[in-house]
C-alpha cells in the first residue's frame, strides 16, 4: 500500500471506529443502557476470565479490540474500493454499512450465543443502534478516505 492510502486507511479506521462509539455512547446514554462496544467487550473478557470485574472500566482491551474490527472493516472497505465494484460514494457507503451492520449483529449473537447477554441490554434495541452505528462508520469512512486518499 502506497503510504497516502495506509494514511487514509489508518485515519478512516479511527474517525470512523470513534464517531461510531460516540454515537453508540449516546444512545447508551439516553436510553440508560450500555451499548458501548469496547465497554461490552470489557464484560465478555470478563466472562471468558482473561480480565477482572474490578478491571471492566477501566481496560483498554476492548478499545483495542474495537478499533481493530474498525481497521478490519476500513481494508475490507478499501480492497471493495480499489476493485472495479464500486467508488467510495455515498451508495456504496450506504451499502457497505448495512452489509457491515448484518456482519456487526452477527458477531454479536455470536457473542451473545457464548456468554449470558448483560442484564440490563434489549437486544433488539442493541441491534438496531448497532446496524445505524455501522452506517455512521462506513460514512464517516467514505468521507475521510474521499478527503485523504
Amino acid at each position: 500500500m502506497e503510504q497516502d492510502i495506509l494514511f487514509a486507511v489508518a485515519l478512516g479506521t479511527v474517525a470512523a471506529t470513534t464517531l461510531m462509539t460516540i454515537f453508540s455512547h449516546i444512545v447508551s446514554r439516553l436510553r440508560n443502557r450500555e451499548f458501548t462496544e469496547p465497554v461490552l467487550l470489557n464484560r465478555f473478557l470478563c466472562g471468558f476470565g482473561i480480565l477482572k470485574e474490578y478491571q471492566l472500566k477501566k481496560s483498554i482491551a476492548g478499545w483495542i479490540i474495537h478499533y481493530c474490527v474498525g481497521l478490519l472493516f476500513l481494508l475490507s472497505y478499501y480492497f471493495i474500493w480499489s476493485s472495479p465494484l464500486a467508488d467510495p460514494t455515498l451508495t456504496t457507503a450506504l451499502v457497505l454499512g448495512s452489509v457491515s451492520g448484518l456482519v456487526g449483529i452477527a458477531g454479536w449473537a455470536v457473542l451473545f450465543r457464548l456468554q449470558s447477554i448483560p442484564a440490563n441490554l434489549i437486544v433488539a434495541e442493541y441491534y438496531a443502534q448497532l446496524f445505524v452505528a455501522h452506517l455512521i462508520f462506513a460514512l464517516t469512512a467514505t468521507v475521510t478516505f474521499r478527503l485523504v486518499a
